[in-house]
């Protein structure tokens, strides 16, 4: 076997090696001398019975058997560093990372005020944050790019998403935001003070946009007002510039949280408060089925929250009980393709 004798320190000499291309910027980050990187390659040569670098007076590079190692090496050199990191942290009964994403409509401001409470319950964590588009929130955590998203929900957002989506769950409601009506500058509506939830009946309002499961498109916008009176809804915005491009141009209202226009400026829109209708929620979203203890503190997240479900090892979640459920019911307006629904 030819890792019989293999020393780590010429694993790692000939990976930062590979990575600078230069003996005395390599021996640098070593913390060695230009002499030991030498002898640490050559040993590797000897092992391997030919060249994996080629060193003229100019320049360094790899020769294509070294390309080939590098590329092997880098990613089982990366699993054996992370294992041996996320080893010492459980023994020290610290979660070792944690991979956060957030939508892009959600505030980062928001995202570390609850990282901060996360990083006072588990110091030591590393915990990387990274931005996605809103369609692919739910995606990051089934392929394992993200163990939590920080998204926006729906009004009865929490069970909709465990009805809907079982493998999944919601956890701490970071905000709950009444929800204001994007129209026009221009529409008859953008010099109102308010509207009543009633105001909604005869308008035709988008749905949440396309790439998001139909649950969650169909739960954002209602299709009745309380009193039972139809909403019309339309299909087809391709992303959430597109949305309000089509809000602006007159295709469609979109009912959403007062911050989407702090996030996504456009001019051309107004934002006017609608009374009567339940709270969109940002919440933190979880693989389900996962063992472990409560991720935020419970400060940050709403009272009283409790999920009967054990949760994952670093992330918790507990899903309120919101006696509000969105309806999913009765489309009132059929999905438009073509010209107004390219735009929005």
């Amino acid at each position: 076997m030819m890792l019989h004798g293999l020393e780590l320190r010429e694993v790692e000499c000939f990976l930062v090696l590979g990575d600078e291309l230069h003996f005395g910027r390599a021996a640098e980050r070593l913390g060695i001398s230009r002499a030991r990187v030498t002898q640490l390659i050559q040993a590797l040569e000897r092992r391997v019975g030919g060249r994996l670098v080629q060193r003229t007076s100019r320049k360094v590079a790899l020769t294509p058997a070294g390309e080939q190692l590098a590329a092997d090496w880098t990613a089982a050199y990366r699993a054996l560093d992370a294992g041996l990191q996320q080893a010492a942290a459980l023994a020290r009964g610290i979660p070792g990372r944690l991979a956060v994403r957030y939508a892009a409509t959600v505030s980062y401001s928001l995202v570390n005020a609850w990282l901060d409470h996360v990083r006072q319950r588990r110091p030591g964590c590393r915990i990387s944050v990274e931005a996605c588009p809103v369609a692919n929130v739910f995606a990051s955590l089934r392929d394992g790019r993200a163990d939590a998203v920080v998204t926006r929900l729906p009004p009865g957002g929490p069970e909709l998403l465990t009805w809907h989506e079982p493998d999944l769950r919601a956890g701490a409601v970071l905000a709950r935001d009444a929800p204001v009506l994007l129209v026009p500058a221009d529409h008859p509506l953008a010099g109102a003070a308010h509207l009543e939830a009633e105001d909604l009946s005869g308008l035709v309002l988008w749905e949440a946009p396309a790439g998001l499961p139909e649950w969650f498109r169909r739960a954002w916008t209602p299709a009745l007002t309380p009193a039972g009176r139809a909403i019309g809804r339309r299909s087809g915005a391709a992303s959430v510039e597109d949305l309000l491009a089509g809000t602006a141009a007159g295709h469609a209202l979109h009912l959403t949280f007062p911050q989407l226009l702090d996030q996504l400026p456009h001019p051309g829109l107004r934002a006017v408060p609608v009374r009567g209708l339940p709270p969109f929620l940002t919440a933190v979203v979880r693989p389900g089925g996962t063992d472990g203890a409560v991720l935020a503190d419970p400060a940050a997240a709403d009272p009283g929250l409790a999920d009967p479900v054990p949760a994952h090892p670093v992330l918790a979640a507990a899903v309120p009980a919101d006696p509000v459920l969105a309806t999913a019911a009765g489309d009132h307006s059929p999905p438009l393709n073509g010209p107004a629904a390219e735009g929005s």
